[in-house]
């Protein structure tokens, strides 16, 4: 599992009070499930890409210039199933990175089996607090 979290920006937003503990709330749930947890924070826009890139391409020996936190976080044979979480700002279709926007479908993109043949046939389940497209809105009560 793969939180990505942010707490700051550059771009006109208010901090996000409460990141700690959302983070703390997901890492307690995935590690529950079995699963390996790696948060990354704050990511610049261009980060993250370099991120997804590193995260979900199979390799089994490590490039120079790759950050150690990204390293780390990829996937490998023994992910049957694979979730990624997103807390920030946004809105139904992006959400806000350090310095910018990313739009949902942009992330999920990197996870597509042919872009991330590791993944082919396992579930890839994407957590995002921002708001959903007003026709998925739906109240659930515990």
């Amino acid at each position: 599992a793969v939180i990505f979290a942010f707490e700051n920006f550059a771009i006109e937003k208010e901090k996000r009070h409460g990141t700690d503990k959302e983070i703390d709330n997901l890492k307690s749930l995935f590690t529950k499930m079995n699963l390996r947890v790696h948060v990354l924070q704050d990511l610049k826009f261009e980060q993250m890409k370099h991120a997804l890139k590193v995260i979900t391409k199979p390799g089994y020996k490590k490039p120079k210039h790759v950050d150690e936190r990204f390293w780390h976080a990829r996937l490998t044979e023994k992910d049957s199933v694979s979730f990624i979480a997103v807390t920030s700002h946004g809105d139904s279709e992006c959400f806000q990175v350090l310095d910018g926007t990313m739009k949902d479908r942009d992330l999920e993109e990197y996870f597509y089996s042919d872009v991330c043949p590791i993944l082919k046939g396992c579930p890839k389940l994407f957590l995002y607090n921002n708001p959903p497209p007003p026709q998925l809105k739906t109240t659930i009560f515990l």
